[in-house]
């Protein structure tokens, strides 16, 4: 929730936002500082000439100003970095004080940044923008690179298979070739199938694991994968659709994604299709993209649609297809793993991640007993919620500046109350899923590699029930804030390392896992094409193995946080995961309400927010309340 002022102005020039803050700051305490400045020509009346409130124009993230006090650019790099923040976050008016974080920015977010300056010839590392999130301070760790300094000739041959292609493979699935990411997007009208199916063929030559085989073999570790030359076919099929009726369509469109989805083939190809159906002149065409998951990821995602659409763009006014410069590719990346995974910065978390599983802990409360062939795909359901625009904002801006907390670190917190409602138990060990992209020593830049990165690694959250809120919350961002590397190392340790893959293989399995993809509006910019929410087939074979007992997924799209639930029917009842998602929600607005009430954020501090003060949490509260209390303390 923010403060909004809608204004007219009576002098010829309207005052800036700026100055207005400014005059407000003279009388008001920074809470009362509204955080949206409108500017109207007129008020909207009612017939009794009232201001008619319900007919304002609700403000937009083009409304949204930052901070109290807005600092501008001061050389050509902050200049450079704040029209990059303000492309990918969607903000207009960012300055060099701004926290990245606090304007909603994110992890996924932050590699879209990183990938903004690389072209723009700057470059940036993920941990900088994490360590310095206002642009006044990253600016001064930005150093110039040489634009395409990355090798940009085709990629073919062996690729070692990463932590998170190991998992796949060792989970042996019964169809293994399918296990899927897929999305139905709607087409603008002025986008032709011809120019759809060339720009298929630059995103095959351009980005090397679209061309990706994988062959079992009876050498460890059983699965070889490589990537191939482009053979010039293209998967793309077209589909006329214009003289059916709208239901007809949708059935037809449903029907052929079910069985594209059971048509990708890892040894032989091709493990990406592309199905455009053409609906007549009165519905938008669709076009329906499939790819298993050992090629794509969320990150990846993003830059097909992209380069889809740039390819798009350019054919249509008959220009050279140009796509932006490719980062590392997936197979230095892989290669440089395995390197990574033996050296001693790697290998002293071991004893962390063995920590994470230090007892056993009980198994989830279950509806149905029954042995574990019951966790199947084919007995799968979803259970959705969601908050509001208004609620989302208040996630994505207020609560990381009133609990200087990440939105993943809110949204673990949420989870752990409701989870606690159901189970009265005060720890939970999950898997945490992450985008993988961190840096490396060597430098390595993967912001614009498509493959599948993802990292996924065990943590187990402790917490006191008898605690409040804030002394809650501030267990869970310090336990979050202590994984090592982003969680990557697990992965390294448990999969590509030989003298700790077993004795972390053997430990107590997560049943829960956590998957927060960040903002997908504001990662994709792509105006071609939006997601459709319609029926395309299962992803996944209906009789492979479910491997947690609950999956929670969270995105902001349209403007609003969803998450979606997913279990087994053979496990749990709707009705359970159901008060399980609300306790979610409940708890979410239960911030959402004390930052309303409270705004004071010096009592959410935790060690880490000050990383160079060597303060443990009992002499930081103890500092925090002296501070306070008007004592005056010198450290």
């Amino acid at each position: 929730v923010q403060l909004v002022v809608y204004l007219i102005s009576v002098e010829s020039a309207s005052p800036t936002v700026e100055g207005l803050r400014s005059y407000l700051a003279q009388a008001l305490p920074d809470y009362m500082i509204p955080a949206l400045f409108v500017f109207l020509d007129a008020f909207p009346l009612t017939s009794n000439g009232k201001v008619d409130r319900s007919a304002l124009p609700r403000p937009d993230r083009s409304h949204f100003t930052p901070s109290s006090t807005h600092v501008a650019p001061r050389s050509s790099i902050e200049k450079s970095l704040v029209e990059i923040w303000s492309e990918v976050l969607g903000i207009e008016r960012i300055g060099i004080t701004d926290n990245f974080f606090e304007l909603g920015g994110d992890s996924i977010l932050t590699i879209q940044a990183i990938s903004r300056a690389k072209q723009a010839g700057l470059s940036l590392a993920i941990h900088q923008v994490f360590a310095h999130p206002t642009i006044a301070e990253l600016a001064q760790f930005v150093d110039a690179v040489r634009l395409n300094s990355n090798d940009q000739s085709e990629v073919t041959g062996v690729v070692p298979l990463t932590p998170i292609q190991h998992w796949f493979f060792e989970q042996r699935f019964v169809a293994q070739h399918h296990w899927n990411m897929a999305m139905l997007l709607e087409v603008q009208p002025n986008v032709r199938d011809s120019h759809l199916r060339e720009a298929v063929r630059h995103l095959l030559v351009h980005h090397d694991m679209l061309r990706a085989r994988f062959e079992e073999t009876e050498s460890e570790p059983g699965w070889q994968q490589r990537i191939t030359p482009f053979d010039g076919d293209i998967p793309f099929e077209a589909f006329d659709l214009s003289l059916r009726a709208k239901e007809e369509q949708d059935a037809m469109v449903c029907e052929k994604s079910m069985e594209l989805q059971a048509s990708l083939d890892l040894q032989n190809g091709p493990l990406i299709r592309f199905a455009y159906f053409h609906c007549g002149v009165e519905q938008p065409a669709r076009l329906l993209i499939i790819a298993h998951h050992l090629v794509i990821d969320g990150v990846s995602w993003r830059i097909i649609l992209e380069d889809l659409q740039v390819s798009c763009e350019q054919l249509a006014k008959k220009q050279e297809v140009q796509l932006p410069p490719k980062s590392t590719s997936f197979q230095d990346w892989s290669h440089q793993l395995t390197k990574h995974s033996r050296t001693d910065s790697v290998q002293q978390h071991f004893g962390y991640w063995r920590m994470q599983n230090r007892e056993t802990l009980s198994c989830l409360p279950v509806d149905f007993e029954g042995d574990e062939t019951r966790n199947s795909m084919a007995s799968a359901c979803t259970v959705s919620s969601s908050l509001s625009e208004l609620e989302t904002r208040s996630v994505l801006y207020d609560l990381p500046k009133r609990f200087h907390a990440r939105i993943d670190e809110l949204l673990l917190y949420a989870l752990t109350q409701s989870y606690s409602n159901w189970t009265h138990q005060s720890s939970l060990l999950l898997h945490l899923e992450g985008h993988g992209r961190e840096d490396l020593p060597e430098g390595f830049d993967v912001s614009r590699t498509v493959g599948w990165f993802t990292t996924m690694y065990p943590v187990r959250l402790d917490w006191d029930a008898a605690h409040g809120v804030t002394k809650t919350l501030k267990q869970i961002k310090q336990q979050l804030r202590e994984i090592p590397q982003r969680g990557i190392s697990h992965g390294l340790l448990r999969y590509l390392n030989q003298e700790t893959s077993s004795d972390l293989g053997c430990l107590q399995q997560p049943e829960v896992s956590f998957n927060y993809l960040g903002q997908f509006d504001q990662g994709v910019q792509c105006s071609y094409f939006s997601p459709l929410e319609s029926e395309i087939g299962l992803t996944t074979d209906s009789e492979s193995r479910r491997y947690h007992v609950l999956d929670i997924l969270g995105v902001v799209r349209g403007k609003c946080l969803h998450l979606n639930w997913m279990y087994s029917s053979n496990i749990h009842r709707e009705s359970t995961i159901q008060q399980l998602a609300d306790g979610f929600v409940n708890s979410l607005r239960s911030l959402i309400a004390r930052a309303e009430s409270d705004p004071d954020a010096s009592s959410s501090y935790v060690p880490s927010d000050f990383p160079l003060s060597r303060l443990d949490q009992s002499q930081l509260d103890r500092l925090i309340e002296k501070k306070s209390a008007g004592v005056s303390h010198e450290s």
